[in-house]
């Protein structure tokens, strides 16, 4: 939606992708067994609500004012109501705002953990004649990622090894809805020194893979569409105590052979409990890989990490500076956040 004069359009998330209903996945303790992925996908997110991502002065005929930013409203805000209603779309906001021209109106936000209210007079545009709250937001996102596990049986899998995040703002996306589908490579721009590469991917609408009930700062879960059979074999999962500096694999999608698996090197490991994440540094040491996508580029995010005939975690992000290098996440963090969900 636009308060102002412009129009923001959904954005692809770099790496790109709140709690939602319990789907039963099994505890993390019991969860031995997984389905690693390594498959592409794309997310198409509503967010609940709408993510102030700037703001900008409204041109009066008296002036230059931003009523939003004069009562209090700032970038990283999460628009949950107005006028006590709760804000499905920003198309939602802008007909209560021009319903109520200049007369004052209730936003409620969530910023971090709390939750505040601000009275916001719309003003009105000198050129348009339009009033606005000096707002620039974001009611959805779209991006690629990869897929991390699959629950053998269970119609329920995990990916990314950390949450959507708004590109501007950097906030975790809170979740409405988000559909999931797989997604076809059909070229990457390849990382250089200061310059992340990235995936380019396609949505296979036609081909689902379910929905997504929980965004977290670990990881995003989902459930399946129907009954999907995952002819892969199972692997167990390695605990953080078994994970070890030295040789190991990933596997991912980057071009339209599918996916494939590749040597790593993990070079450092933290293993700090306090640590939820960026628990595992390593760098890629596969000349095929390097030689196509120059390391880690954006939309690999998810790509599980094989060690020793075990699931040990998943790929999250690439350092800029060298994308030869890249972190991940531990697997055991991923299902202790799921099995909080």
């Amino acid at each position: 939606m636009k308060l102002c004069n412009k129009k923001i359009l959904s954005v692809v998330l770099v790496s790109i992708l709140a709690a939602g209903l319990f789907f039963g996945f099994p505890t993390a303790a019991s969860a031995e067994q997984l389905i690693p992925g390594g498959e592409s996908f794309g997310v198409k997110f509503l967010t609940k609500g709408s993510i102030v991502v700037g703001t900008e002065e409204v041109q009066t005929d008296s002036g230059g004012i931003n009523p939003a930013e004069a009562a209090g409203i700032q970038s990283g805000d999460i628009i949950l109501e107005a006028n006590g209603s709760p804000v499905e779309s920003n198309e939602q906001l802008s007909e209560i705002v021009s319903g109520c021209k200049e007369e004052p109106i209730s936003i409620t936000v969530q910023r971090n953990q709390e939750t505040l209210t601000f009275q916001v007079c719309p003003a009105k545009e000198k050129e348009t004649g339009e009033y606005r709250l000096g707002l620039w937001i974001r009611d959805n996102s779209a991006g690629v990622g990869t897929v991390t596990f699959y629950y053998p049986g269970q119609n329920t899998f995990g990916a990314l090894g950390h949450g959507i995040c708004d590109i501007d703002t950097g906030v975790l996306l809170p979740l409405r809805s988000a559909n999931v589908f797989y997604a076809e490579i059909f070229g990457l721009t390849k990382g250089q020194q200061g310059t992340p590469g990235e995936l380019k991917g396609m949505f296979l609408d036609e081909k689902p893979l379910g929905n997504l009930y929980a965004n977290t700062e670990e990881g995003i879960f989902g459930k399946i569409e129907g009954n999907a059979e995952i002819s892969k074999k199972e692997l167990p999962t390695a605990t953080s105590d078994e994970i070890c500096q030295g040789p190991a694999t990933i596997l991912c999608t980057v071009d339209e052979s599918g996916v494939k698996e590749y040597n790593i090197e993990i070079i450092k490991i933290n293993r700090n409990p306090e640590r939820k994440t960026k628990n595992l540094l390593f760098k890629v040491t596969d000349p095929e890989l390097l030689e196509k996508t120059g390391g880690i580029v954006q939309g690999m995010s998810g790509s599980p990490i094989l060690q020793n005939g075990k699931i040990a975690g998943a790929v999250t992000h690439v350092l800029v500076n060298d994308p030869t290098k890249g972190y991940g996440i531990f697997i055991e963090n991923m299902l202790e956040q799921e099995k909080q969900e």
